[in-house]
């Protein structure tokens, strides 16, 4: 019996290795003074072509660190932009490939946690997907031009 429990007890000491500080994965993290940098991007090129939206920034786990709702955007497009943000993060892609592909594909609509309509992009630096932005309250096609100025204004907002 005790050989039995010594032998078990060796076998489990044997299956676990260890590991430092080192092993642990790096990587960056969305914070919310950079949320709100990016919200600022995207309403910047909506007011600019007098777009009243909402606008959701989530983290690279779903949550969310920064929502805003220009004057006049209709309630409405709150839960549209968060579920926007939601896909992108969820997928690891912009919502406007599920959009597009649902012609083909209409099991894409089908999909738990996909939503088919532009305007939900994942945020991504060094290839690796920090976060997502959702926006809404124009045509699905000009929240996804909000979204992607946004976007875009990210190395500038990061300095590079």
């Amino acid at each position: 019996m005790i050989k039995n429990i010594l032998a078990a007890a060796l076998l489990i000491a044997a299956t676990f290795t260890t590991v430092s500080a080192a092993d642990l994965t790096h990587k960056h993290a969305l914070n919310l003074e950079v949320a709100k940098a990016i919200a600022a991007a995207g309403e910047a090129h909506a007011r600019a072509n007098n777009w009243n939206v909402i606008i959701t920034i989530l983290d690279d786990g779903g949550n969310m660190l920064y929502m805003q709702r220009m004057d006049g955007a209709q309630i409405g497009s709150i839960a549209v932009s968060l579920r926007k943000a939601e896909s992108a993060i969820n997928f690891k892609r912009p919502t406007k490939v599920f959009a597009d592909g649902i012609a083909t594909t209409p099991g894409l609509a089908m999909l738990p946690g996909a939503i088919a309509n532009e305007g939900g992009l994942p945020i991504v630096v060094d290839g690796e997907v920090i976060g997502s932005i959702g926006v809404s309250g124009v045509t699905a096609q000009q929240d996804g031009m909000i979204g992607q100025a946004a976007i875009d204004a990210l190395p500038k907002i990061l300095g590079n």
